[in-house]
């Protein structure tokens, strides 16, 4: 089975890995900080009802995302072949609002935050940029 490439540039490794854990439904487990974070936007009061749930194959993406992020050293919602998050989401299997923009660079799901080193001052960096706090 082949599998759409999200990130060409990133290791093989990382789009294999990736790639086996969408197909396979294996669960996600979150890190600390994927932890803390998903728990700071829930009991959040601006957090809209129903609240807010882990989804396997978004966080999987977004792992992807920061390494392929890291390991080629740039920092933008479109990775280096000009693709943004809605594409990524969508290859990966995720459904998203059909009325969403479907362009190459496409970018109504994600929020990035770097060089913090705890996920509450990334979230309170998200709180004070209006465009983030809107996600």
């Amino acid at each position: 089975m082949e599998f759409p490439v999200l990130f060409r540039r990133s290791a093989l490794l990382v789009g294999t890995f990736f790639a086996t854990i969408v197909h396979t439904s294996m669960a996600f487990t979150p890190n600390t900080i994927e932890d803390e974070l998903s728990q700071l936007i829930r009991d959040h009061k601006l957090q809209g009802r129903p609240a807010l749930v882990q989804d396997a194959i978004l966080s999987l993406v977004a792992r992807a995302k920061a390494i392929d992020l890291g390991m080629n050293g740039y920092t933008a919602h479109t990775n280096l072949d000009g693709y943004g998050p809605n594409r990524a989401v969508r290859l990966a299997g995720y459904e998203l609002p059909k009325w969403w923009p479907n362009e190459r660079d496409s970018n109504y799901i994600e929020s990035l935050a770097f060089g913090y080193d705890t996920a509450t001052k990334a979230f309170d960096a998200w709180l004070n940029s209006p465009a983030h706090k809107g996600h």
